[in-house]
């Protein structure tokens, strides 16, 4: 996934003075954390990927204000949606609605500032949270000539958020966030969304290959704009981190 990065920070004193490891840190977190600004916090893969031994604890104490603790182990950059997005969200854009969908997911909201934060209004139980989705949900895929809808579905049908079909073995990672994506994606590129039959045929195929492969998968076929998901190729090719693009019917959503 690209994002933007400051090369300025380098100049900035308060990154300046952290450690070598909380420099190493800060920077995970911008590359880890989903599109929301939230890192679910992992400290063995940080530990492992990063080649650090420093403790998760020490770095989250060093990094002070910049970032903030939520619940579940979550670990919040404020910041992160508006720099990455250079000012207010807007549903109107597809990638925009990805995002509002993930602070609610959440229970964040953007402040005045457009610093993320939690929303006291917002339960964060999970059913709420769902509950909440699928209201805002069903006003967005009302709009445009079919685009974002689920093959057989009206125009105005209410229906549960995406999310929610997702298989409890697949909710590990970021896997959930890089579906949720994916969708967007489909829509951006003028792809109709897979029906009720494929994503079950999807999930499926997601399942056998492990949700971290799953997810990589996924965003490897937004980076380069393909319709279809190739979680094989990825499992075959692990230990080079890439997938082999030989073969593949880049058109088609179930691989």
């Amino acid at each position: 996934m690209k994002r933007f990065t400051d090369s300025e920070k380098w100049r900035d004193p308060w990154f300046r003075r952290l450690t070598s490891t909380g420099k190493v840190f800060y920077l995970y977190l911008l590359d880890n954390c989903d599109n929301a600004g939230v890192w679910e916090r992992d400290d063995d893969r940080f530990k492992w990927e990063s080649g650090t031994a420093v403790e998760v604890d020490a770095h989250i104490e060093e990094l002070g204000d910049r970032i903030e603790i939520l619940g579940n182990g979550r670990i919040l950059l404020p910041k992160f949606v508006l720099f990455q997005q250079g000012g207010p969200l807007s549903e109107a854009k597809p990638p925009h609605r990805q995002i509002i969908r993930m602070l609610e997911k959440h229970a964040l909201v953007l402040d005045e500032k457009g610093k993320a934060k939690v929303n006291d209004n917002l339960s964060i139980t999970k059913a709420k949270v769902n509950e909440s989705q699928s209201i805002t949900f069903a006003k967005v895929i009302g709009k445009g000539k079919g685009r974002g809808r689920v093959e057989g579905e009206c125009e105005g049908e209410t229906r549960k958020h995406p999310s929610e079909d997702i298989p409890l073995d697949l909710r590990e990672g970021d896997f959930e966030e890089a579906w949720l994506e994916y969708l967007v994606h489909l829509d951006e590129i003028g792809h109709k969304r897979p029906g009720k039959t494929a994503v079950k045929a999807m999930f499926h195929k997601f399942r056998k290959h492990g949700a971290t492969n799953s997810a990589h998968a996924i965003r490897h076929s937004i980076e380069q704009n393909y319709a279809g998901v190739f979680p094989e190729k990825m499992t075959r090719n692990n230990a080079k981190g890439s997938l082999n693009d030989d073969h593949v019917d880049y058109e088609n959503p179930c691989g």
